[in-house]
């Protein structure tokens, strides 16, 4: 079966603030931008359903800043589905992790790390998001790993000059996290 997929912004708050953020007009004003609630979504994900749509994409801001996103992945779920994950990899404690690796339609999460050091990371996330999310990924793929689970872990990182002459330590970074990918963005 063709998989035909949705990218959706799920929510419009973060809690970081990146320097290169597409969103950023929008995410980072004081305005309210509306989002639809977990019922909304449900009946959103229902006609995507009925009209041949099976894989959908969760981006932000910060997709685990919502509440209902056990919801959601689940509803998801339950509409045949199959569910993939952008996160800034601060949120991915122990207990997320859990609840991301028992939800069946889950089948990859993409964290979001933009340097290969502190250094070159912290300048565009922010200070001690490097290490944070580092150790955030080390837990989340020694959690695959010990559930023997199937869901695919990547780095993504977008490509600027705070981070270009580094890309060669990228590699490296990547594979003594454990994740499966690395997807590097321009």
């Amino acid at each position: 079966m063709q998989k035909r997929t949705i990218l959706w912004d799920i929510t419009s708050k973060c809690n970081l603030r990146c320097r290169h953020c597409y969103n950023a007009d929008k995410y980072f004003s004081n305005k309210e931008y509306p989002v639809l609630n977990t019922s909304q979504i449900g009946a959103v994900l229902k006609k995507l359903s009925l009209s041949g749509f099976n894989h959908i994409h969760l981006l932000g801001g910060e997709p685990l800043v919502r509440q209902d996103i056990w919801e959601i992945i689940r509803e998801a779920g339950r509409r045949n589905i199959e569910t993939t994950l952008n996160t800034n990899g601060t949120l991915l404690t122990p207990a997320n992790i859990s609840r991301l690796l028992a939800a069946r339609n889950l089948s990859q999460i993409v964290i979001s790390l933009d340097g290969p050091t502190g250094v070159a990371n912290d300048k565009i996330r922010g200070k001690g998001v490097f290490k944070n999310v580092t150790s955030n990924i080390r837990n989340l793929a020694a959690a695959v790993k010990k559930r023997r689970s199937k869901v695919i872990t990547a780095i993504s990182s977008v490509i600027s000059e705070d981070n270009a002459a580094q890309l060669y330590k990228f590699g490296a970074l990547a594979e003594s996290l454990g994740v499966n990918y690395l997807f590097l963005l321009n």
